[in-house]
């Protein structure tokens, strides 16, 4: 529980160098003097501004609407300065807010320490935390102008309900049930996609499954084709074996020809290098004597030519005889020569006819044996064409057998697209249930933070207090006649009830509604009003040992003055320290104790304090 000790001010508004005790002072007139304006009285000097700079040092705000932050500051002075001593939990505390222009300074002090955060507001967070209270709740609490008084009493339910709410500090349900329909609405949206996902999830795994029986038919048909090709492959491979031996004999069958072929064409070689050989041993008799009858030939010819002089052979003189002796002696000679020739010839002759013989019939049989063999290979090439096919069947029938069906990797691929949709359909099913869950708990919460819920139930609680109070005030200010009455229901003309926050005003000698009754009258009934919601904000924070009524007191007739001054005094022993500013005269008077503003030269300063 805090309480407020001490306000120095400088150059705040009108108000110059200011030193204000707030604890113990008991019921005090706060009055004015307003020395450059005498026809103000003692408006304008510079009352209104303490509560003013009370606030605005501990929350740095005024109570005032459309004040800039300059504003402020004294005119004519550079900067003010505002500092109020409180106590907390049983130590001593000095917050002080500076301003010049455009920068504000917040410093606080506690336990011989300074308690000044870097930031200025976490020290008004600080600040805030030791009073306990917001700066709605500090107004409520501490200050009431004659604004305030008929603004609960004329103030739409809705309105009714937010003050309440504020002073009973509940309004952050308000902030609580904004948060909660987000959330809600949030989580709604965000449910509806998770169902949309948990569809889209089954469409994938229906569209997997048709997938997955498409593969599977497709793979059995490819099957049974596979199949059969083998089958008829196995078919044409039956006389693979008997194909391979007759190609083996065959192949054995070429090089055996071959080898006769060779064998032949060997022996046709040997024989004509044989007969080759024989026929040059013949050729060379047979050669020596053609050159020699050839020889002697010549010579004849020459010996028949001759007519006349010396012999071409023997240089002799040539003469009939000799010449005739000389061509016996040649003819004799050829004569000779010629069976010797014949004779070679006729050798020759016989061999060259024996080896033509022999030769053809070799190169007969050579052929023969050739054509054999070409035939083998033609045959052997035939069967390993053949073989070569049947092995091509064979690769063919292998790789079938081996071949795996194209349609396995897509019925893999469906059922891992079905796996995943299934998964993911799990997930997105418990994450829908989360969602729901999580929903029906933020419906929950959305009805509870309503104006149905916990709030309603609070102003529930807090309504008999407030009759209470209130009509504890109405016997004091009205003797009873005034009875008040806070309502969170009202009665439907189907006999049933709604929420609805009322206040009514009965008169024991008048009208039975606020309305009806005279303004005297009704602003008693502020009074009781009032002074019941104040009562409701310190039972919240606590008595900050402070109050300042503003011109509250102003609109009562003499028969309410008279009665609201032995209200103060008990108003005044519940808080410890009451300021009153009245131009009630009647009022005035019944309160001895006063402190007076006065205003001289746009400088106001406090006189009696």
């Amino acid at each position: 529980m805090a309480e407020l000790l001490s306000l120095d001010v400088q150059d705040f508004y009108s108000l110059g160098e200011v030193h204000l005790p707030l604890v113990g002072r008991g019921l005090l007139r706060l009055e004015g003097r307003n020395l450059d304006a005498s026809a103000a009285n003692d408006n304008g000097a510079g009352k209104s501004s303490l509560p003013e700079a009370l606030a605005w040092c501990l929350y740095g705000r005024t109570l005032r609407d459309g004040v800039g932050a300059d504003d402020v500051v004294r005119i004519g002075a550079k900067q003010c300065s505002v500092s109020v001593m409180f106590r907390a939990e049983g130590i001593h505390y000095r917050a002080a807010r500076e301003r010049t222009k455009g920068k504000t300074r917040l410093s606080l002090f506690g336990a011989d320490a300074d308690l000044t955060c870097l930031d200025i507001v976490d020290t008004q967070a600080r600040i805030t935390a030791l009073l306990g209270m917001d700066l709605l709740t500090f107004v409520n609490a501490v200050v009431y102008d004659r604004a305030e008084l008929t603004r609960f009493s004329n103030a739409a339910d809705a309105d009714r309900k937010r003050i309440l709410e504020g002073l009973l500090g509940i309004d952050i349900y308000e902030r609580c049930h904004e948060v909660a329909k987000r959330r809600y609405a949030e989580v709604e949206v965000e449910e509806r996609q998770t169902q949309a996902e948990v569809q889209w999830a089954e469409q994938a795994a229906g569209t997997a499954r048709k997938d997955i029986e498409e593969q599977r038919t497709a793979s059995e048909r490819w099957e049974e084709t596979r199949l059969s090709e083998l089958a008829a492959l196995d078919g044409r491979l039956g006389g693979y074996e008997g194909v391979v031996a007759r190609m083996r004999q065959a192949e054995t069958q070429v090089a055996a020809s071959r080898a006769e072929a060779k064998a032949k064409q060997d022996l046709r070689f040997a024989k004509q290098t044989e007969v080759g050989e024989e026929l040059a041993r013949l050729q060379g008799p047979v050669a020596t004597l053609t050159q020699q009858i050839n020889g002697l030939d010549v010579e004849l010819e020459q010996i028949d030519s001759v007519g006349v002089g010396a012999c071409p052979h023997c240089r002799q003189p040539v003469t009939a005889e000799h010449l005739a002796e000389t061509r016996r002696v040649y003819m004799e000679r050829r004569a000779q020569l010629a069976p010797k020739y014949e004779k070679a010839q006729a050798s020759l002759v016989k061999v060259q006819q024996a080896s033509r013989r022999v030769i053809t019939e070799i190169e007969a049989a050579y052929q023969e044996a050739h054509r054999r063999a070409e035939e083998q290979a033609r045959l052997y090439h035939q069967e390993m064409a053949e073989v070569r096919r049947l092995e091509a069947l064979k690769a063919e029938r292998a790789a079938k057998a081996k071949q795996a069906s194209p349609h396995v990797v897509a019925l893999i691929q469906a059922k891992g697209r079905l796996q995943r949709a299934l998964e993911q359909r799990e997930a997105l099913a418990g994450r829908s249930e989360t969602m729901a869950a999580k929903r029906e708990v933020l419906r929950f919460w959305v009805t509870a933070y309503g104006r149905g819920g916990i709030r309603s139930y609070l102003l529930d609680e807090v309504t008999p207090r407030l009759n209470e109070r209130a009509n504890a005030v109405a016997q004091v200010l009205t003797g009873g006649d005034l009875e008040i009455s806070f309502s969170t229901t009202t009665s439907k003309k189907d006999g049933g009830t709604s929420e609805k926050f009322s206040l009514s005003v009965s008169n024991r000698h008048g009208a039975r509604v606020y309305g009806g009754n005279s303004e005297g009258e009704k602003r008693r009934a502020d009074l009781c009003v009032l002074f019941a919601l104040h009562e409701l904000a310190r039972s919240k924070v606590g008595n900050l040992g402070l109050l300042f009524l503003d011109e509250v007191f102003d609109v009562l007739d003499d028969a309410g003055v008279e009665r609201v001054s032995s209200f103060l005094q008990e108003i005044t022993g519940e808080v410890g320290t009451v300021f009153v500013i009245t131009h009630n005269a009647g009022l005035s008077d019944l309160i001895p104790g006063h402190v007076t503003v006065q205003k001289r030269g746009g400088l106001s300063s406090l006189l009696g304090t």
